[in-house]
């Protein structure tokens, strides 16, 4: 009888189930230690991008925002604007402000200014003005440095709290209502120091240190530009009071510079936030805030802030364009936009082509403005409206004043009064041909010249 021989037992490494296990743990090995060093060479480029930004005196963290803030800002008069931010805090919030006020209240104003028409909330406006005018006062007294003026500020991150320019707007606000009350009772002096230290606010906060502080410096802006075309439906200034207003609206900082220093603001913000995981993230992108703490996510959104950053090199006149590209294609491939670095970066870069939009908006504002500053000072020099807006040229002015960014030429024809007119705020792509008729709603830009 033959014996039956014992079964021959399989190495362990020849085993089928070893096999199943083996090869997919050597893949993701593999795997692994590639994304290991993909990520090392990512944080490596990261800590490379940082250090450049750190020796352009360019923010990266809340210490070096603090001390780049208080570098491009002035500590004269801070202590004075403390106090007159927190007296405008305090007085815009009285309930008789609110009830019986133009601008920092709910009372309506008509849409151009007419003294020979009764005023029914006059008398309280100016026995409200009385009771301010120590405060507006002290505004007069600090506005004409001309030079963002240093506040305490605890840099945080997207946390920050910007308190000091946000109630600026508070001052804006108080000072239109003196403005308008002087143009009503015809007070040429005391309306053009409301216009000046309006001028000057504007320049107090103009705080470009990151997007929501630009933005607020744009309103100052506006408000600032509204007033000086509300004054020209008024017979009431002289040709050296006209060139004082002419003054007041020439083109500040070259919008190249600007732009950067307001991105490189934004990116300080982020990279804060981003090195220490802080609230203001969490509450950005929900409860995705671990992602950018991998090194290619932050090389990404570098990337995207190097771009913006740049978007204003051409100039003003190819900054829309190229905002647009910027959110039309960003700097990854379609194929990337589903990837950690592709969310990442999608989640949490800013609104580029809407805040280019309003930076254009206030440009061709603060070209309006000069126009109908323009416009007066023609009558004034030649005792009649110029009949086309070429004429301006004789004033010195050339046709890039009286042309919006975007290349349209502002609407204009003149009688007894001279009128000029800008896109409507609800379609910024067109000037209508014929004069729009004023609405309530103050979506249409008309300046009416007396």
């Amino acid at each position: 009888m033959t014996k039956s021989q014992p079964p021959i037992r399989k190495s362990f490494w020849k085993r089928k189930s070893f096999l199943f296990v083996a090869i997919p743990l050597s893949i993701a090995m593999v795997v692994v230690l590639y994304y290991a060093g993909m990520q090392y060479q990512a944080s490596r480029r990261v800590a490379a991008e940082v250090q450049r930004i750190r020796l352009s005196n360019l923010p990266i963290d809340s210490e070096t925002q603090s001390q780049w803030f208080l570098a491009n800002s002035s500590k004269e008069h801070s202590d004075a604007w403390a106090e007159i931010l927190m007296l405008g805090a305090a007085v815009a919030n009285e309930r008789e402000v609110l009830d019986n006020l133009p601008y920092i209240g709910n009372a309506n104003i008509p849409p151009v200014i007419d003294p020979g028409k009764p005023w029914s909330n006059e008398p309280v406006v100016a026995q409200w003005l009385e009771v301010t005018k120590p405060l507006i006062d002290k505004i007069h007294s600090v506005s004409r440095l001309k030079k963002p003026t240093w506040q305490p500020l605890d840099f945080q991150g997207f946390m920050t709290l910007l308190e000091p320019i946000q109630n600026s707007r508070n001052l804006a606000r108080i000072l239109q209502v003196e403005v308008e009350h002087a143009l009503y009772v015809g007070d040429a002096e005391r309306a053009m120091r409301g216009l000046q230290s309006l001028d000057g606010i504007a320049h107090a906060f103009d705080w470009n240190i990151c997007l929501v502080t630009d933005l607020v410096g744009i309103a100052l802006r506006g408000v600032h530009f509204s007033m000086i075309q509300r004054s020209l439906s008024l017979d009431i200034w002289t040709d050296e009071q006209l060139a004082e207003l002419s003054s007041q609206v020439v083109q500040g900082q070259d919008v190249t510079e600007r732009w950067r220093a307001t991105i490189a603001g934004e990116r300080g913000l982020l990279l804060d936030e981003v090195t220490n995981q802080g609230p203001g993230l969490g509450e950005s992108v929900g409860g995705m805030g671990f992602l950018f703490s991998i090194p290619s996510v932050q090389e990404s959104l570098l990337s995207v802030y190097s771009r913006i950053e740049s978007a204003a090199d051409q100039g003003i006149d190819e900054l829309a364009k190229n905002a647009k590209e910027i959110e039309k294609h960003p700097p990854f491939t379609d194929d990337d936009r589903f990837s950690i670095e592709g969310l990442g970066a999608g989640m949490i870069v800013p609104a580029v082509q809407a805040f280019a939009e309003a930076v254009i908006r206030n440009e061709d504002m603060r070209r309006f403005t000069s126009t109908a500053i323009g416009i007066k000072r023609f009558q004034l020099a030649n005792g009649q409206f110029p009949e086309s807006l070429d004429q301006l040229k004789a004033i010195g002015m050339n046709p890039s004043d009286w042309t919006t960014v975007g290349g349209k030429v502002f609407g204009y024809t003149a009688g007894d009064a001279a009128y000029v007119w800008s896109y409507s705020f609800r379609d910024p792509q067109t000037i209508a041909q014929e004069k729009p008729e004023e609405d309530e709603n103050g979506t249409e830009q008309i300046v009416t010249i007396f």
